[in-house]
């Protein structure tokens, strides 16, 4: 599994600390809806996503030939849900990639196994466009997040599977790492 460990520097973690509480006090009754009471894991999961969105863009950062845009800390209205990449990245030749990123905490896998989760509506993982990538994170620590190599979203179809937690298989799909090995190797 190629990756790469990147260290989040503290200017990111700051702006990031920032969005998740204006994010929380701005979407906290959208939370309560979708059965989410906790504020401390609620941050904390917005803060470890965007996070992991600073270390591929950190990581793209240091690729020569290649711009990536920064990472967005605009706090969405919660009715304007989007399932838009989170970053885009140009290569020299000027094509674009739309990367969509994922994370998990080492705390997760070990619980859970390696694994991400996407919405079951998300156009990503039954119909992604040919420009589609899933760039998959583990946050080891505060402040170093383990960015795995770009996978084309159109070789996921069909990998998803159901959760292991039973109150989100209504709405998630989980990609388990022990169903891609073969695209890492």
């Amino acid at each position: 599994m190629e990756h790469k460990d990147i260290i989040i520097q503290f200017e990111h973690q700051s702006k990031v600390v920032n969005f998740a509480e204006l994010c929380y006090k701005t979407n906290r009754h959208h939370y309560k809806k979708r059965g989410q009471n906790d504020p401390r894991k609620i941050k904390l999961d917005i803060y470890h996503g965007k996070i992991a969105e600073y270390a591929v863009w950190d990581h793209y950062n240091t690729v020569e030939g290649v711009k990536c845009q920064e990472p967005d800390l605009a706090v969405l209205d919660p009715n304007r849900k989007s399932y838009e990449a989170d970053l885009k990245l140009k290569n020299k030749n000027g094509k674009e990639s739309l990367l969509h990123i994922k994370t998990q905490t080492v705390k997760q896998s070990e619980k859970f196994g390696l694994s991400w989760m996407f919405q079951k509506n998300d156009p990503l993982v039954f119909r992604p466009l040919l420009n589609d990538f899933v760039v998959l994170t583990v946050f080891l620590s505060m402040n170093l997040v383990r960015v795995y190599k770009p996978l084309n979203a159109r070789h996921l179809i069909g990998r998803y599977q159901k959760p292991k937690v039973a109150k989100i298989q209504d709405t998630k799909l989980a990609l388990y790492a022990t169903n891609i090995d073969d695209l890492w190797a």
